[in-house]
């Protein structure tokens, strides 16, 4: 029986895996499993209080691991295995039956931990995203060559694009890896009232009678907010106006933001614009007819099931999560990556059909509640610590 579990990660402050780990911890703890989080950074808005008042015991890795260009540095390498033996005295502390690593980053420290125990505590994986530079995956890949079980016991796969990416790229045994798809918060993300919506359009500064486009996720060039913009001014070009809302947060944010300002006022569009840095994502939802992600790489796309969720038509690429997401032409639309003129053609088709656009909202919360529910993923993952520790 799983009784205590220790959920790692590089840092809290990621809206996808610090939502995944929190809907996950409460699920465990409401089945009577003591949940412990630590990671590097603890700070932010899904930060250490964030997690604490889902009563979650968290702690602060200690820094002190080399970067992969000082593997080589004796200092260095001294500095690390200090920084192991804290890790593994917190984890004697919080004596987890099952480790679950976030990251493959994450998963490899722990791995180099149970070198050092005299009696190694299971490891599962977790990568949240198919993105990284070319040197970290090589290196990963090889480690895996090296130690079969450098990535854990399992590996847990959020999506089934993911399960290609950690076999194929990764280099995981398909033996190893397990596909359990991401959850939502299905008591918190649901179809607004008549008056929900009003309030939160009300507070966005957005008209009632607008036709409004969201784009959750951070401000990096991954997500795909030029297309949006592009978009945008393609759908003006053919009379059909709609307002853009953009929400997130990343240290390069202000510039970012910047740019993407004068690339809409380049194109006319400055006035259909809003940026806003973290916010409430349901209430952006609660007030958008569309979701565009027109993501160039994804890991599962959580936004895209929390907006179906809440009635919002999701029109996105076929990144990873599309498969799991996504039935083109009835749960949502899926387009080509950099094509403003896809994105344009399916934003528009919604607008100019209404019972076309009421048909997709429907289907979305149906599919979502079936298919996402944290439940479900809780129980799966479970299965897979008690495989684990078997």
């Amino acid at each position: 029986m799983i009784r205590r579990v220790l959920l790692l990660s590089g840092n809290l402050n990621v809206y996808g895996v610090s939502h995944y780990m929190r809907i996950l911890g409460r699920g465990l703890r409401d089945r009577g499993v003591r949940v412990c989080v630590a990671a590097f950074g603890t700070g932010g808005t899904y930060g250490r209080e964030w997690f604490e008042r889902e009563d979650f015991t968290v702690r602060q890795i200690p820094s002190g691991l080399p970067s992969y260009r000082q593997l080589w540095n004796p200092i260095a390498v001294r500095r690390a295995f200090g920084t192991l033996r804290l890790i593994n005295a917190m984890v004697d502390e919080l004596a987890p039956d099952v480790v679950h690593a976030n990251s493959g980053q994450m998963a490899g420290l722990f791995r180099m931990c149970n070198t050092l125990r005299r009696r190694p505590i299971p490891l599962v994986s977790c990568i949240h995203g198919d993105s990284g530079e070319a040197g970290k995956l090589r290196l990963g890949r090889l480690a895996n060559c090296v130690l079969p079980d450098a990535y854990g016991s399992q590996s847990i796969a959020i999506s089934s694009e993911m399960v290609d990416f950690l076999t194929h790229t990764v280099g995981i045994s398909p033996s190893r890896v397990r596909l359990v798809r991401s959850a939502i918060d299905d008591t918190f993300f649901r179809p607004p009232t008549a008056e929900e919506r009003a309030v939160a359009r009300a507070r966005l500064g957005l008209p009632a009678d607008a036709w409004v486009v969201c784009l959750i996720g951070q401000y990096v060039h991954r997500k795909g907010h030029d297309i949006l913009v592009d978009a945008a001014a393609l759908l003006r070009d053919r009379g059909q106006r709609i307002h853009v809302v953009c929400a997130g947060e990343h240290h390069n944010a202000v510039q970012y933001r910047a740019e993407l300002l004068q690339r809409a006022r380049e194109r006319g569009v400055e006035d259909q614009l809003t940026l806003l840095g973290h916010s409430d994502p349901r209430e952006i939802l609660w007030a958008s007819d569309v979701g565009a992600l027109p993501s160039r790489q994804e890991g599962f796309g959580l936004v895209v099931a929390e907006g179906m969720s809440c009635g919002v038509v999701q029109v996105r690429t076929p990144a990873a999560g599309a498969r799991d997401t996504t039935i083109d032409g009835d749960t949502g639309f899926i387009v080509p990556f950099d094509d403003p003129t896809a994105l344009a053609d399916r934003i528009g088709a919604l607008i100019a059909d209404p019972v076309l656009f009421q048909r997709m909202r429907e289907r979305s919360i149906t599919f979502a509640r079936e298919r996402f529910s944290a439940e479900r993923m809780v129980e799966e993952v479970l299965r897979v610590y008690e495989e684990a520790v078997a």
